[in-house]
């Protein structure tokens, strides 16, 4: 499957795995729609995807309000979207009985609400289309128990259980719906710290490399999660 002329829309596009998924897609003859609270991060990525004759819109938002979420569906709609990338993503270490509420309400909001309401509000669009693509990034934290991180991962639990309901609703109308688990991944959400090794984390690419195999997987199947964990454990050889 090509994705010469599909419109895909990427939360948190600004750096990171947003922006490594973007550019790929943009490779690939998408147009892309990056979405993200920073404007000159979001400038700075469609600059870069102008350089290689693709075209972008940029959607400074703040995509924990219902009203941001609304008028970028509208525009998503407008451009015809056919792929949505839920990648947006916050998460805040310590112990959890020491974890304010605001921040609590923030991680649980940004990680599960909102790719919740934004997928509500565009698939109506992909069930008259029928056709689409849903990706949601997840977590390894997903999928286990992580001390000092008990609001991300109940944030990933619920969007692993959401994305696999999603799945069984819309299989019949050609939706596919995947989510991706990505272990350690050299990005900002990772603080630095001499207990890992960055140099054997997942790499940014590695994740879009799996959003693309889901976006361009055969119409008879469609791989409703993928696990990533780093070829070479961030934990082994280093100095004591």
């Amino acid at each position: 499957m090509s994705l010469k002329n599909k419109t895909v829309l990427i939360t948190g596009a600004g750096r990171g795995i947003g922006k490594a998924i973007a550019l790929l897609f943009a490779n690939h003859g998408a147009k892309i729609l990056l979405a993200s609270r920073s404007q000159s991060e979001l400038e700075s990525v469609s600059h870069d995807i102008s350089k290689i004759n693709s075209e972008s819109h940029v959607f400074p938002y703040d995509l924990t309000k219902d009203e941001s979420l609304n008028n970028l569906a509208h525009h998503a709609i407008q451009q015809n979207i056919d792929i949505l990338i839920n990648n947006a993503g916050s998460g805040i270490k310590g112990k959890f009985h020491k974890l304010a509420v605001n921040d609590m309400d923030h991680i649980l909001s940004i990680n599960m609400r909102t790719p919740m309401l934004l997928t509500k509000l565009l698939l109506p669009h992909f069930l008259q289309k029928q056709s689409g693509c849903i990706i949601n990034i997840a977590s390894i934290a997903g999928k286990m128990g992580m001390s000092n991180s008990a609001a991300y991962c109940a944030s990933k639990h619920g969007l692993v259980g959401f994305s696999h309901s999603i799945f069984e609703e819309v299989r019949e109308k050609n939706i596919k719906v995947c989510v991706i688990c990505p272990g350690f991944v050299d990005t900002r959400l990772v603080p630095q710290t001499n207990k890992v090794d960055r140099n054997k984390m997942i790499r940014p690419d590695d994740v879009a490399s799996a959003c693309l195999f889901v976006a361009t997987s055969l119409q008879h199947s469609c791989p409703t999660e993928m696990i990533l964990r780093p070829q070479h454990s961030p934990y082994h050889s280093l100095k004591k």
